[in-house]
Formats: structure tokens, sequence, C-alpha cells
């Protein structure tokens, strides 16, 4: 596969859509179809996506390393999604000096 810039929406895209990721997705799913963040709760729920541990942007290297992916559920999905790319979008930055105030 030529180099991807996964921050590139068009390149993750070419990614998911791949033969390789495909493949992978669905027998991951098949293999372990349970949610990996619910079951830590002992709730029982299906997985619906496979999630990039270390995400693609972050580590490229690791898109179809077998451990850096865990299924999970739409709801846990989106909520590690939103915890790793929008919520440090919408905090304030942390002072260096608390005594400081804008």
């Amino acid at each position: 596969m030529k180099f991807l810039n996964f921050n590139n929406p068009k390149h993750r895209n070419q990614f998911y859509q791949s033969k390789e990721w495909r493949t992978l997705r669905t027998y991951i799913l098949s293999s372990h179809p349970l949610c990996s963040s619910c079951l830590k709760s002992d709730i029982l729920t299906p997985a619906e996506e496979i999630d990039h541990i270390i995400p693609l942007h972050i580590d490229p290297s690791k898109r179809l390393d077998t451990t850096n992916l865990q299924p999970l559920c739409k709801k846990c999905h989106s909520s590690k999604t939103y915890q790793e790319t929008l919520r440090p979008l919408y905090e304030k930055p942390k002072l260096a000096n608390p005594l400081w105030t804008l």
C-alpha cells in the first residue's frame, strides 16, 4: 500500500475500503463478537466496530496489527473517538501557573 496520510479523510477512507482492512475487520468481529470495553464491566454487548487502540494518525505502521485492534460497540467506539479527537478541541488549555487568569 502506498503512503497514506491518516490525517487526510480521503486517505483514511481508502484504507478503510481496502480489501486487507475489510478482511481483517470481518475476521476480528467473527472471532471476538463482544465489545471489549463493555466486557470489562461484565456487560455483554455485540461489537460493531474495530478500533485502533493506538490511532492511525499516531502510528500508521500498526494499521493492520491485530494487537492494536479491539472490537467495540458503536457507543464505546464513539466515546473513545471523542476523547481522542474532539474533546481536546473543546477544552481550555491548562495554564502553567494556576494563579494566572485570562
